[in-house]
């Protein structure tokens, strides 16, 4: 089998994009800047172009550019993205992303082959059905990473520094406008800077 992801990994990566607005903002521009893509059809141009942008992506999202957005978020953030396509008679009906932290890998038949398993109403981890609809990619997979890896993996260190640094400046902006705090006073004469303000 495939070794776990570490516990708490996803969480932290979480919440680093919430404490830090640069991170997210990062993450997010990286996803705009990929920029988009173009399909082309000798026969079905129009109709490929319609799927393409009204096709449902879940969430009330519409358009393949949406659950790709989603899907490369997921992507840098966690290292790893998953996806299904919903299939009616036959006809692809919506393509939807999920939550790649609810899922575990497993090895299929050869090295080549990844089952994708999530839990079963009993809480068990179980192949989930149809693994040929899902979609499964990995960011810079490495031996001991098989899930990939997130952009964020050297930040947790940055993350706390920048942390203090921000607590710093917030205190001195609160000081400011502290008299006492402000404004150096010297001599006996002059007395304490909280007299000289009166």
């Amino acid at each position: 089998g495939l070794p776990a992801v570490p516990p708490g990994e996803a969480q932290l990566y979480r919440a680093m994009r919430q404490s830090l607005p640069v991170l997210d903002a990062s993450i997010g521009k990286l996803v705009r800047l990929s920029g988009g893509f173009t399909v082309r059809s000798a026969q079905q141009q129009a109709a490929l172009n319609a799927f393409l942008r009204t096709v449902p992506c879940g969430r009330g999202q519409t358009g393949i550019h949406s659950f790709l957005a989603a899907y490369l978020d997921s992507l840098l953030t966690y290292g790893r993205a998953v996806g299904e396509m919903l299939v009616a008679q036959g006809d692809l009906r919506a393509v939807c992303w999920g939550d790649v932290n609810a899922l575990e890998l497993r090895e299929g038949k050869s090295p080549l082959e990844v089952v994708l398993c999530g839990c079963d109403a009993d809480g068990r981890m179980r192949p989930l059905p149809r693994q040929e609809l899902l979609l499964f990619t990995t960011f810079q997979p490495e031996v001991g990473h098989p899930y990939g890896v997130s952009l964020l993996r050297s930040m947790p260190f940055l993350t706390e520094v920048l942390l203090k640094i921000f607590q710093a400046t917030g205190q001195n902006w609160e000081r400011a406008g502290n008299v006492r705090y402000a404004v150096i006073c010297r001599g006996e004469k002059d007395g304490t800077a909280e007299e000289r303000c009166q």
